[in-house]
């Protein structure tokens, strides 16, 4: 049976000339401190309040505080704070969306619980898929899978006085930390400004930012063949230290386009000649049809008759060999 907050009812006093908004800001200071689930903003809430006289200049206010579908399945207060906190969810897509926020800060181990069902290692790697699948959202999807190495799922089934439960532990292997991740957000900002794309339309957004990539970002030759080294793949390495290989265009290539309103994709198979070798690349889709493009392979090229035409052909022509790929929209 699901669990609710606690309904809670304070009694306090403020300033008669306080607004709605300073009331709103300071009621959420409140809540913020005092329950762990709207601390991590798993709770849809309903207020009532009162204004049940005035004494000294202030408003007594009473205050009852209700969550409505909690998504924790047994909250308690400050639990965000125990550092043995599991968060619990009764609901996987709910389970999958925090697991995306953890991704997005970099956590390297994550734990949560799913009340009342006993997964299988197949339902936990299907979470670990979903939260990995490309969304639309320029730091999820590809740019997850193209900035980490390894990753893991391990599922462990219990029962306690609340019923079954699975406890479900995701590993990542990321190539870039929190703080690095701060500073591509950073530069991305900054280049998008720069390049003052926005209204301008979808061809040349794809164009404009293949050219400059092309133009300022050079290739690692000295880590590509480097045994261990990992942060040339990122997309740190490109937009911060301007010098990656090939994954590290095309994830940059993808943050960038998704962040102009562009789908766009990283996909990664066998390119060049003799059975070729590992490379990753980009398709792009422009009126419904979609263009494979590989920044990496025009770096150097491109001179003042070449911009704005970059290497863009059909999926017919292309002359990569590609692993199994499907371009659709999950």
């Amino acid at each position: 049976m699901r669990s609710l907050c606690l309904v809670r009812s304070v009694l306090f006093a403020l300033p008669l000339n306080v607004t709605a908004l300073r009331l709103k800001s300071a009621l959420g200071k409140i809540f913020a401190h005092n329950s762990c689930c709207i601390a991590h903003q798993l709770c849809a809430r309903t207020f009532a309040i009162i204004v049940v006289g005035a004494w000294r200049g202030c408003r007594l206010i009473l205050l009852a505080v209700e969550a409505e579908q909690c998504t924790a399945y047994d909250c308690t207060v400050c639990g965000a704070e125990d550092p043995d906190y599991v968060p619990t969810f009764l609901y996987l897509n709910e389970a999958v969306a925090y697991l995306r926020e953890q991704m997005k800060a970099r956590i390297d181990t994550v734990t949560l619980r799913i009340a009342d069902m006993e997964l299988t290692a197949e339902q936990g790697n299907t979470m670990l898929s979903d939260a990995i699948a490309h969304t639309g959202v320029p730091t999820e999807g590809d740019y997850f899978r193209r900035n980490m190495g390894s990753k893991s799922c391990s599922v462990v089934t219990g029962e306690d006085a609340n019923g079954v439960y699975s406890d479900v532990t995701f590993k990542f292997n990321w190539y870039t930390t929190a703080e690095m991740e701060a500073e591509v957000d950073a530069a991305v900002e900054a280049l998008l400004d720069e390049l003052n794309l926005w209204s301008a339309s979808d061809y040349e957004k794809i164009v404009g930012v293949y050219d400059w990539i092309g133009e300022n970002i050079e290739y690692d030759h000295d880590r590509y063949d480097e045994e261990g080294s990992t942060i040339e793949h990122t997309t740190y390495a490109a937009i911060v230290n301007r010098l990656a290989v090939c994954q590290g265009y095309a994830s940059l290539y993808y943050r960038l386009l998704l962040e102009l309103g562009v789908d766009c994709r990283v996909i990664s198979g066998l390119a060049g000649l003799n059975g070729g070798e590992s490379h990753a690349w980009n398709i792009v889709k422009l009126e419904d049809v979609a263009y494979h493009m590989d920044v990496t392979w025009d770096i150097g090229k491109m001179s003042e008759s070449k911009k704005g035409k970059p290497s863009v052909l059909d999926s017919n022509s292309f002359s990569h060999t590609m692993h199994k790929f499907l371009y659709k929209q999950r």
